[in-house]
Order: C-alpha cells, then sequence, then structure tokens
C-alpha cells in the first residue's frame, strides 16, 4: 500500500464494477493501517443517510453510485480529526490506475474476494446490460424494416402512372 502522495495522478475506481470514484489530486490522508485514502472530493459515490456508530466514531457509509458495493465512510465524529467529513475510500473496495502509465497501478490492487461473489455479480450486471442494449438494437431493426417497406410503397407508388377522367 502506498504511504505517500503519488507523484503521478491515479485514478480510483470501484473494484467491482470499474465506475471511476475519485483521483488521488484531493487526497488529504493516507493510512496504511487503516487500509485507507481520504480524499476532499469523490464522484460516484451515494453517501447513506443512516449513521454509524463503532467504538470511537460515527460515520455515514458510502457506497458506489453504479453497483452499490460499499467502498468506504465521511467520518462524522473521530478522534481523528483530519478525517471529519472528508471521503474516506478502503483500499480493499479500489482498483487504481496511474496516469501516464501503461498499467495499473500495483500498490492499490488488491486480490478478488475467494469464491468469486464479486465477479459473479459482475457477470449478471452486464449481462442484464447486454439484454437491454440488444433489446433496443431489435427495436431500432423492427422500425428501419417498417421505414423500408414504406418507402418501398411510396416509391412504387411514385412510379405508377396515374389516370385522369
Amino acid at each position: 500500500m502506498m504511504s505517500s502522495i503519488p507523484e503521478r495522478p491515479l485514478v480510483f475506481q470501484c473494484r467491482l464494477c470499474r465506475t471511476i470514484v475519485a483521483d488521488s489530486l484531493t487526497i488529504e490522508a493516507i493510512s496504511e493501517a487503516r487500509r485507507t485514502v481520504s480524499l476532499r472530493e469523490a464522484a460516484a459515490v451515494v453517501r447513506a443517510a443512516d449513521v454509524v456508530e463503532d467504538a470511537d466514531s460515527t460515520f455515514r457509509p458510502l457506497r458506489c453510485a453504479s453497483c452499490s458495493a460499499a467502498i468506504g465512510r465521511t467520518y462524522l465524529t473521530t478522534p481523528l480529526e483530519d478525517l471529519r467529513d472528508l471521503y474516506t475510500l478502503d483500499i480493499d473496495a479500489l482498483a487504481s490506475y496511474e496516469l501516464g502509465t501503461t498499467t495499473a497501478a500495483a500498490p492499490m490492487m488488491v486480490p478478488a474476494p475467494p469464491g468469486g461473489g464479486g465477479v459473479d455479480r459482475l457477470e449478471a450486471t452486464l449481462i442484464a446490460e447486454i439484454r437491454k442494449v440488444q433489446a433496443v438494437a431489435l427495436q431500432l431493426d423492427d422500425r428501419l424494416e417498417d421505414l423500408e417497406k414504406r418507402h418501398r410503397k411510396l416509391a412504387q407508388r411514385r412510379r405508377q402512372p396515374t389516370t385522369t377522367t
């Protein structure tokens, strides 16, 4: 895990669905012990309405806006004052990419959970999205076919001589 702010910007993604949730340009704190990165700003993140209390702090859970995976928390109260109101993301819930390179930022990559539950959920989501796209494509094909038939009929009518009495 990284212990200092990286030289090149990192893009943080939800580990489950790969939605971009933040970047390293707003990093405020990194904790190796807690395996978290705390940022001033985040995108595609939903802050839960419920407040969770643990031994010495209260926080609102953060979830990925795309797949609802738990990705971190926003502390309301904590002995670590520098973390209050920041987006504290769990590194184990993230994948990352270092800009200006052709490889993933290795220190942030964590193996998939045992049993592949996350992969199964991602596969099911992708299949559902593909089916939606297929349905739209079939509807568009039907509409195009209907328009082509109308066009042919209209062209035939124009070619037919008109009779006047």
